[in-house]
């Protein structure tokens, strides 16, 4: 049947279908099943422009999703169709709008031209060296379109000593050169420099309407700061070039901020910017995640201490221990103001973690390299040990890959842990290759955590025998465990109906561990 007997076809067995005895279909019915019927017959040639216009729009965002220069050129296929989509095309300027300063210069123009008036989207995929013959173009183009900018992405590389050309050394100056500093409408921007830190490269840049901005190797100068009332998302990762201070004057400016991430190794360098002005706390209540990494754990307490922050918000610090402090000393502090926001409490090898069933913030603070004997676990669990004020309100313990000697015994640095912890109800020891330590801190005349009725066991070592004497006992005392979750295969068939009997319910999961 050709295309063009559709319609008819349709309609005509439409009434086939239809009994004498059936009600007439409603004119309303008949319209919408001609105008299906009349679409089977159109083909793309036949389609509107403007319908047109929006698939070669969704075609184009393919291309443009893969955040490449290469990839970015790829759509022009649908130039070459035929002039009717090329006019289609080249009058949408949408199309036109995002452009690679490593494109070659006539392309750049190019895209320029045809996106007219649409705000523009300008990256670089390699870094803009000083000696590179495009850098004084990239320059011009950056500042004879800045009303138009609302995304710029600009990557540098510099030199120990002044470029050769007459260029710019560093990106400071490669942005001022052209008085290239004004962004009035710029939404997000990433300012990154490949030269060494001891230029200290600084940016005056005036963006009042800037949302996103990430700093790698970069500073904004204090006024640059002070103009940003709209940011609120903030990635600073800047080596050793920004001090403690620095980072306080910073969020002190930007404290309306709703995701922060700064990386920095402040102990090489010393403040660049000015100290905080304010001499109260900050308040950052609208912050829903802080990320701090690498920053030494003294410097570290005095930012966060600093900031006044929301229970839900998500916390992530990774510290420092060059003086190789204990435990206590590092995670009291850090620890402390928000632990009694929290109810879960998770160990693992470097990790504490530290979250709530009933709200979405979490404190997640991690030691990198931690030097202080072989186990952070095992110092967290001695720092429970003595702060009962601190830990006893916790209801879930997740200990992961603890003990991780199987022939190193631990019921003793376990127990006088259980022992704070009264208001423990979900246990996990997960990947343990000596979870018995657990069972046999529990063998006490002390009844440790009478409200336990949860345990979990995956992928975790133990004697069957110890499981079983352990909910034994404590279906003996009273406080059976009413949900218990091990590995298939732990133990022959008569142990694990002898376990099951003695529990509420026992879950059987594949394991994930091979053991010896």
């Amino acid at each position: 049947m050709s295309s063009s007997g559709a319609p008819n076809a349709l309609l005509t067995s439409v009434g086939n279908e239809q009994s004498f005895s059936d009600p007439p279909l409603d004119s309303q019915v008949l319209d919408l099943l001609l105008k299906r019927a009349r679409n089977l017959e159109t083909n793309i040639g036949k389609l509107p422009n403007e319908t047109l216009s929006e698939i070669f729009t969704w075609v184009i965002g393919i291309y443009k999703s893969q955040s490449s220069f290469e990839s970015e050129l790829q759509w022009f296929f649908i130039l070459s169709i035929c002039s009717r989509w090329r006019s289609i095309v080249i009058e949408r300027a949408s199309h036109w709008s995002t452009i690679w300063l490593d494109w070659n210069p006539s392309i750049v123009q190019l895209f320029i031209t045809r996106s007219g008036n649409h705000a523009l989207n300008i990256n670089t995929f390699s870094a803009i060296s000083p000696k590179d013959v495009q850098c004084a173009n990239t320059s011009e183009l950056i500042a004879s379109n800045t009303p138009r900018i609302s995304s710029l992405s600009v990557t540098w590389t510099g030199y120990y000593t002044e470029p050769p050309y007459g260029g710019f050394v560093n990106l400071s100056k490669f942005m001022a050169e052209k008085q290239a500093t004004s962004f009035p409408q710029l939404t997000e921007a990433v300012f990154a420099s490949e030269s060494l830190l001891e230029f200290h490269d600084v940016l005056d840049v005036h963006a009042p309407k800037l949302q996103y901005l990430h700093l790698r190797n970069v500073q904004l100068n204090a006024d640059s700061w002070s103009a940003l009332t709209q940011l609120t998302h903030l990635h600073l990762d800047c080596g050793g070039s920004l001090g403690y201070q620095d980072v306080i004057y910073i969020l002190e400016k930007v404290s309306h901020l709703r995701s922060c991430h700064i990386f920095t190794q402040c102990k090489f360098m010393g403040t660049h910017i000015r100290p905080p002005s304010s001499p109260g706390r900050i308040d950052m209540k609208s912050l829903e995640r802080l990320t701090i990494d690498y920053i030494d754990w003294p410097d570290l307490t005095d930012i966060v201490n600093y900031l006044t922050i929301s229970p839900t918000t998500s916390i992530e610090l990774v510290v420092t221990n060059e003086t190789e402090a204990a435990v206590d000393v590092i995670f009291a502090p850090l620890i402390a103001p928000r632990m009694q926001l929290h109810d879960s409490l998770e160990i693992t090898s470097e990790t504490v973690t530290l979250t709530s069933r009933d709200q979405i913030g979490s404190l997640d603070v991690r030691v990198y390299e931690w030097s202080e004997g072989d186990c952070l676990t095992d110092s967290m669990l001695v720092f429970i040990s003595g702060s009962s004020a601190l830990f006893e309100h916790l209801t879930v313990l997740i200990l992961v890959n603890y003990p991780q000697n199987p022939d190193d015994p631990r019921e003793d640095i376990l127990r006088p842990a259980f022992a704070v912890l009264s208001n423990l109800r979900d246990l996990s020891v997960l990947h343990s290759r000596n979870a018995s330590a657990v069972f046999k801190a529990f063998k006490s005349q002390t009844f440790f955590c009478p409200h336990l009725s949860r345990l979990d066991l995956k992928d975790s070592s133990y004697p069957p025998e110890l499981l079983l004497e352990f909910v034994h006992d404590r279906r003996s005392r009273g406080a059976r465990i009413q949900w218990i979750q091990i590995d298939e295969g732990r133990g022959d068939h008569s142990l694990a109906l002898q376990i099951r009997a003695e529990v509420g319910e026992l879950v059987k999961v594949p394991s994930r561990r091979y053991r010896h």
